[in-house]
């Protein structure tokens, strides 16, 4: 957690500042978002360069947090076009990588950005980052108030309940990265062990077709993810297998992917009695969501939320069917308090928490 004095000089001097994340995976975009509205400031997502581009050319922005490497276009491509247009000389992007080598600042700035933090972000380093490129100015500072009490702690809940120690994971620091939050860090955590327990299969099937630029990007993600809940082991494993995959040295593959398979058991295994304990002590209802049926409903929320129209009242309506009883409500809750206080611009933040959640791109579906 940033030390109180830091954020103190850092955090409120920026508050209330309109930001672009540009970030492909929905664990990044949510301890990114976590640690970004902690400190007041209003955040929109684009999910890949296209994305952030078409975005900027429809929106005011302050800052970009640019990802690196990212499908459809990349952040350094993104940049380059940007740059091309004198309307955007001005605008700082900041890079975010998971390459913490010698060299990779210098080729972010060759590529037209103003400067660079690592992944898995460092409130410390982010926000001097931050407070160097975002002028000053007069803000809404009701906004930013509203927007850093959506993050206050809550209650406690049995959602929150975390043991003192997994096998794998140093979950102090884990926490350290997402402001101590235990109910954000539980889910990244279920989320990790739904979406890559086969990831080393993934990966093998990807070398054994030839496709080692696929094989090396997913071992980039799951290095960066294992980084941001604190799971060093898996995290130095992927790290060596991408290095392998991007030096082309097969002599190592099969003895890396072993590695990388010892590492993740202990830590899946955990992670699942941690999804059993929360089954048992809350056996709240948790219909599932149909992203197809959702999808096209959030994207025209999201269009009316930004141009502050009225009748998103009625969309909400449609939208209310769908969640309800689901994971979602808590967000759709904080949606209509803020549609029925006429505070567009805030309902626009929970609909992307549900968004990302659903791993739906609001701007693909607008864009489509």
């Amino acid at each position: 957690m940033v030390e109180k004095e830091f954020y103190q000089k850092t955090g409120y001097e920026i508050a209330g500042a309109r930001v672009l994340l540009v970030e492909d995976n929905s664990f990044n975009q949510q301890v990114a978002l976590e640690i970004l509205e902690s400190a007041g400031l209003v955040v929109e997502i684009a999910n890949n360069g296209k994305e952030a581009v078409e975005t900027i050319a429809k929106a005011n922005y302050e800052v970009v947090l640019m990802d690196v490497q990212m499908p459809v276009m990349g952040g350094y491509e993104a940049t380059r076009l940007l740059r091309a247009d004198e309307k955007y000389a001005d605008l700082p992007i900041i890079a975010m990588t998971a390459h913490a080598m010698q060299g990779a600042r210098d080729e972010c700035l060759a590529a037209g950005m103003n400067d660079y933090v690592s992944k898995p972000i460092d409130q410390k380093q982010l926000f001097s980052v931050l407070i160097q490129w975002i002028k000053p100015g007069n803000r809404d500072d009701s906004v930013a108030a509203k927007v850093v009490q959506l993050k206050q702690p809550n209650t406690p809940d049995p959602e929150n309940w975390l043991p003192d120690n997994l096998p794998g994971l140093d979950i102090e620091s884990g926490l350290k990265w997402i402001n101590g939050n235990k109910q954000l860090y539980r889910q990244l955590l279920i989320n990790f062990a739904k979406s890559y327990v086969s990831i080393t299969e993934e990966i093998e099937d990807l070398i054994e077709k030839d496709d080692l630029q696929a094989a090396e990007h997913a071992a980039h993600t799951i290095k960066g993810i294992a980084g941001n809940i604190s799971a060093y082991e898996i995290q130095l494993a992927a790290q060596e297998i991408e290095t392998a995959l991007s030096k082309k040295d097969s002599r190592v593959y099969d003895k890396l992917l072993i590695v990388l398979g010892q590492v993740l058991r202990p830590v899946m295994k955990a992670i699942n009695s941690l999804g059993q304990v929360k089954e048992e002590k809350q056996p709240a209802e948790d219909k599932p969501v149909d992203p197809v049926q959702i999808g096209p409903i959030l994207a025209e929320m999201y269009q009316m939320l930004r141009k502050g129209d009225p009748d998103a009242e009625q969309c909400l309506t449609n939208l209310k069917e769908i969640i309800r009883g689901s994971m979602f409500v808590k967000d759709l809750e904080e949606i209509e308090t803020y549609v029925g206080n006429y505070d567009f611009d805030l309902a626009i933040l929970p609909l992307q928490k549900i968004a990302c959640g659903l791993n739906i791109s609001l701007k693909e579906l607008i864009y489509e």
